[in-house]
C-alpha cells in the first residue's frame, strides 16, 4: 500500500471544495492508504484533517514569508510513512483507481528497485462537491466528464511524484508549490540512473481548474527565482519528455521517438548545453 502527502492551500474560497474533493478521493483508494496533510500558512488545515480523519504535520520548517520548505517535508515523511512506497500530490488533484493499481504493478515490475513514477492530468472545471458513493460510480462520472469535457495537460505539469520511501533524495530547500522542484526531481533520477517512469497511459488523474491567488503576492516570484537557481538554473529544465520509460498495460517499455529522443540524451551534457542555451534566450527575449 501507499503513504500520500500533501501541502494543501488554505481551506478557503473555491479551494475548500476543490481540495476536499481531492483528498476524499484519496480515501477511496483502499481503506489502507495513509494521508498525511502540512499545515498551510493560514492554519486550516488541522480542523479538515480531523474532519476527514487523515494525519495532519505542523511545525514543518518555513521560509521568512511562511512558505513550507520541502527538505522539512521530506525529512518528516521519510521517518514517519507506514508504507514503502510514497506518494507526494497536489491538493487539488483526484485519483482514481488506476493510480493505486498501476503503483502495484510497477511494484511487483521493479521488484524491489529505486524508481520515480509521474505522469499527465486531465483538466477539469470543478465547482461542486463531488457526491461520493462506495461503488465506484463517481469515478466513473467524473472520469467520462473529464474525458469528454477536459483536456490532457503539457507534458510540462507534473502533480504527483511516486517512489520508494527510503530514497536517498535529499532535495535543498525548495519552496513547496513553486516551480523548480519537479523538474529537479527527474534530474536527480536520471543522473543517478533511477528509472523515470511516464504512467500517463496507464493512470487517470483529475485537475481541478482554478486560478493562482499566490502569483498576486511579491514575494511569489522571488520564491519561484530561487527554487530556479537551487535546482540548477536553465541545467535542470527536466521534464516528463526526459522519463526513459513508460507504463503500459504490459509492462514498461521505451518511449517511441521523438520522445526517445530526449530520452536517449538527457544527461548528455552537449544536449544540456544546447536546451540550457535555447531556454536562456526564449526567455531572454520573451518568446
Amino acid at each position: 500500500m501507499i503513504t500520500i502527502f500533501s501541502n494543501p492551500r488554505s481551506f478557503t474560497g473555491p479551494f475548500k471544495i476543490l481540495q476536499y474533493n481531492a483528498i476524499r478521493s484519496w480515501k477511496y483508494l483502499h481503506p489502507d492508504v495513509q494521508i498525511i496533510l502540512f499545515e498551510d500558512e493560514e492554519g486550516t488545515t488541522k480542523k479538515v484533517a480531523h474532519e476527514l480523519s487523515v494525519q495532519y504535520v505542523n511545525g514543518i520548517p518555513v521560509n521568512e514569508f511562511g512558505t513550507p520548505l520541502i527538505d522539512g517535508v521530506f525529512n518528516h515523511v521519510q521517518e514517519h510513512a507506514n508504507h514503502e512506497i510514497v506518494v507526494q500530490v497536489n491538493a487539488d488533484i483526484i485519483l482514481t483507481q488506476s493510480f493505486i493499481s498501476s503503483v502495484n504493478r510497477l511494484n511487483n515490475i521493479v521488484n524491489g528497485d529505486p524508481f520515480l513514477m509521474i505522469g499527465r492530468r486531465w483538466d477539469l472545471n470543478v465547482t461542486t462537491l463531488i457526491e461520493y458513493d462506495d461503488n465506484g460510480e463517481w469515478e466513473d462520472r467524473i472520469i467520462n466528464q473529464a474525458k469528454e469535457e477536459g483536456s490532457l495537460h503539457r507534458m510540462s505539469g507534473i502533480d504527483y511524484w511516486t517512489f520508494r520511501r527510503d530514497s536517498q533524495l535529499n532535495p535543498p530547500s525548495f519552496v513547496v508549490g513553486r516551480p523548480g522542484f519537479d523538474g529537479w526531481l527527474i534530474k536527480n533520477a536520471r543522473y543517478n540512473k533511477v528509472p523515470v517512469i511516464d504512467a500517463t497511459e496507464s493512470i487517470t488523474i483529475i485537475h481541478q481548474n482554478h486560478d493562482y491567488p499566490q502569483q498576486r503576492n511579491d514575494y511569489y516570484f522571488i520564491e519561484k527565482e530561487r527554487n530556479f537557481k537551487l535546482g540548477g538554473s536553465y541545467w535542470s529544465v527536466f521534464s516528463l519528455w526526459d522519463a526513459d520509460y513508460l507504463l503500459v498495460e504490459n509492462g514498461l517499455k521505451r518511449p517511441t521517438y521523438p520522445r526517445r529522443f530526449y530520452s536517449l540524451f538527457s544527461t548528455n551534457p552537449v544536449w544540456r548545453f544546447f536546451l540550457a542555451t535555447y531556454l536562456f534566450i526564449r526567455k531572454t527575449l520573451k518568446i
